[in-house]
């Protein structure tokens, strides 16, 4: 496909979609063709692609460990360095975003075959408060 076709096909602007083809072509996920014919191909099968590898490659993590250190407030220092309670949580939401996003292919999110086969069932507020009884 060209720039011009995957910026119609997806609603984004063709200076936007050259710029994440170039970032997907260096890091090998795209093999670019110039000329008349020329476009963008997959570099490999969809099936090695995984979506985990993709999105680093485009943007990183939505969690990173020195993140705090970047992100400190007002304060020169985070004022929680040392006794942070929600550091943890951040770490656990990555941890399951990796999991996912490394057990899913292209090829997944192409056939709608993305599931998770260890789903946990939906625990309400009544069934909380029963197991906590029990």
């Amino acid at each position: 496909m060209t720039i011009a076709e995957i910026s119609e096909a997806e609603g984004m602007s063709q200076a936007y979609v050259a710029k994440l083809l170039r970032i997907l072509r260096l890091s090998g996920f795209v093999d670019s063709v110039r000329g008349q014919e020329g476009g963008y191909t997959l570099a490999m099968p969809v099936s090695e692609i995984l979506v985990l590898d993709v999105l680093a490659s485009l943007g990183g993590r939505f969690y990173k460990p020195g993140f705090c250190d970047n992100y400190s407030g007002t304060a020169e220092a985070c004022r929680h360095t040392f006794s942070c309670s929600i550091r943890p949580l951040w770490h656990r939401v990555q941890s399951a975003i990796d999991d996912v996003l490394g057990s899913t292919t292209l090829a997944d999110v192409l056939t709608g075959e993305v599931s998770d086969s260890r789903q946990r069932p939906f625990i309400s507020k009544e069934n909380v408060n029963t197991i906590a009884r029990s």
